[in-house]
């Protein structure tokens, strides 16, 4: 039976054991395929994948009845269509709004394409392998939803398409795109993270109205040399491809005010910065920069820099001259201590600088500077160093491991995550004055492969009873660089406790079999089911949660997962052993959950008491 407590005055918690139930088996059953209440409904895993704060909306479909709005769980050809498919062609004929995403579709009904006055389609979340030409006749449409599906390309008639102002593509197969791409001149949002583009069309400089642009996770070598045209963009992400230089235009963009590009391969950086006025955060982490350019001090509103795991051993000193600076991330690069402390006497108004601790300075820092530094070494094996991936180890108290550590995971914007709810749980333990400290590891990946580093594993190699080896390695090998790095950096700990949310949820399962405890919000398990997914066939999504269920299957530790009510992240919850895990259910209906439950106050406490009960357990 289930126990019910109250966890607020504004938020009923439900604890309960996960029980069997046909839902374990139905890959898409009961989901909520609204696109109505996508903006509470955890909307960005159909979204761009960049940190929260960004990400916007998806096609919002408005006055459909509830009755319209159910997804149906089962496989549907079009030769057989369902009366609910039904139902919502023939009412999007008179609203000009139709919400087909989750309805198991292998091809699109051919009376959608006859409805030429359709100004938003969600077809999302199908296993839609091809569009037809027809696609042309949708002359009207403005919101176009084809995220979550199995398209290996879009028919050239999509440049017909000139109304459209938001596309959304991400999760799918994409090798290339049309060059017809380019004439959509009113696109303001274009998704096509997760798919396995090697390249985009020049035509996509075209493209004047774009605004938001995330190619993430991608195997990109190089951008389109005419990308400094697009006037109107704000935010550029590109990090996980396989960069190994910027076109010199990149910098005309002077309306950028984010540009991700972590996780590539870049040795050097364009000369000239100071056109891009209006850029605010930085990311050249995990690359292979040897160098920054002088003029990265024309940047006057840069704010944030992440510089992390590259190979500088000085920092410009031109750095100084950005007022607005206030944080800068260069962990994991060999600095030498005496030009770093001239630079940082001139960084008067950083509130941060995070280095690695093996930094020697010859002589006192500034005093200023000392209260902004932020030290913490990369550990692991240091393979992190070539092969990418952030393993940052923060301590308690430098120099001394304590005996519990604190593995947080970063999520699919490849950031690291929960630093600032850490820093609050620290101080609050102080206020108690509690006798337990914590190290926290924070781990992420930049390359957006779910913690797989790109391992190419294929049905062939997968053996379906996997078995573990004392180290908790499992049978295919997905996973295997991250789990010999976490083995090595967590080897000194009494307690470990693994903490995530979303993709980083995904990773803290996974790799539980390593943990004392894990904390995992809003867990994606099936992937074939998400959105939000790298671009792999549904063999390798298919092995993935089948080493992720084995992985718990396996472990020992006390798992505690976190779901709002949205049937998505339910569905994806009751999917894990029933006897290893609790699932404990909160009244928000959003996949950002962590989010939600930090600004009600109550993710502090959640967090807190599970390493007290950590602590007790493991003595």
């Amino acid at each position: 039976m289930a126990a019910y407590s109250t966890s607020s005055s504004s938020s009923l918690l439900l604890t309960a054991r996960i029980s069997p139930s046909p839902e374990l088996f139905a890959s898409r059953g009961g989901r909520n395929a609204s696109l109505t209440n996508a903006r509470g409904r955890g909307a960005h895993l159909r979204m761009l994948v960049l940190p929260s704060k960004l990400r916007r909306p998806g096609v919002q479909l408005k006055g459909q009845r509830e009755s319209t709005l159910i997804a149906n769980a089962s496989t549907t050809s079009v030769q057989g269509l369902d009366a609910d498919v039904e139902a919502r062609i023939s009412l999007a004929a008179s609203t000009g709004r139709l919400d087909l995403s989750d309805c198991g579709l292998e091809e699109v009904p051919p009376r959608v394409w006859e409805i030429e006055d359709l100004v938003d389609l969600s077809l999302a979340g199908n296993r839609i392998t091809s569009l037809p030409a027809d696609i042309k006749n949708l002359r009207a449409l403005r919101r176009l939803g084809l995220a979550g599906n199995s398209l290996k390309e879009l028919p050239q008639g999509i440049g017909n398409l000139q109304q459209l102002e938001g596309l959304w593509i991400h999760g799918n197969n994409l090798q290339s795109l049309p060059p017809q791409i380019g004439e959509l001149k009113q696109l303001k949002m274009l998704a096509l993270a997760g798919n396995k583009l090697t390249e985009l069309p020049e035509s996509i400089s075209g493209l004047t109205s774009l605004q938001i642009l995330s190619v993430a996770g991608n195997k990109l070598r190089g951008l389109p040399s005419g990308i400094g045209n697009l006037k109107a963009l704000t935010i550029l992400a590109v990090y996980g491809n396989a960069l190994l230089s910027l076109p010199e235009n990149l910098t005309k963009l002077t309306c950028l005010q984010d540009l991700w590009l972590q996780g590539n391969e870049l040795e050097a950086l364009p000369e000239s910065w100071g056109r891009m006025c209006s850029l605010k955060q930085l990311s050249l982490a995990d690359n292979r920069l040897e160098a920054l350019p002088e003029s990265i001090g024309d940047l006057q509103s840069l704010e944030t820099l992440w510089i992390y795991c590259n190979k500088l051993k000085t920092l410009p000193e031109s750095l100084a001259a950005l007022k607005k600076l206030q944080y800068i991330w260069a962990e994991g690069n060999p600095l030498e201590g005496e030009p770093l402390r001239e630079s940082l006497a001139l960084l008067a108004g950083v509130k941060a600088l995070g280095i690695s601790s093996n930094v020697i300075f010859p002589s006192a820092m500034p005093e200023s500077m000392e209260k902004a530094l932020s030290l913490s070494e990369i550990s692991g094996s240091g393979d992190a160093l070539e092969r990418g991936g952030y393993f940052k180890l923060q301590q308690w108290n430098l120099g001394k491991k304590a005996d519990t550590v604190i593995v947080a995971f970063g999520s699919a914007p490849a950031v690291p995550n929960w630093a600032g709810l850490l820093s609050k749980v620290k101080a609050e333990m102080k206020r108690k004055q509690a006798t337990s400290t914590f190290d926290i590891l924070f781990v992420v990946d930049s390359k957006r492969s779910w913690y797989t580093h790109e391992d190419n594993v294929e049905l062939e190699n997968y053996a379906e009873s996997s078995t573990s080896s004392g180290s908790g390695n499992v049978s295919s090998g997905m996973g295997n660089y991250y789990r010999r790095e976490l083995e090595v950096a967590v080897k000194p700990y009494r307690r470990v406790i693994m903490l995530g949310d979303s993709m980083g949820a995904s990773a803290a399962l996974m790799f539980s079999p390593l943990a004392t405890a894990v904390i995992a919000f809003c867990p994606q398990v099936d992937l074939s089911t998400s959105s939000i997914r790298p671009g792999h066939s549904y063999s390798w999504l298919k092995i993935f949660k089948d080493e992720l269920l084995s992985a718990v299957s396996l472990s020992s530790a006390r798992i505690i997962v976190h779901s709002g009510t949205w049937s998505h992240d339910v569905n994806q919850a009751k999917l894990l052993p029933s006897d290893k895990v609790n699932l404990k259910i909160h009244d928000v209906n959003d996949h950002r959950l962590a989010l939600a439950l930090n600004t009600q106050n109550q993710l502090l406490n959640i967090v807190l008491h599970e390493i007290q009960e950590c602590n007790l357990t493991v003595q």
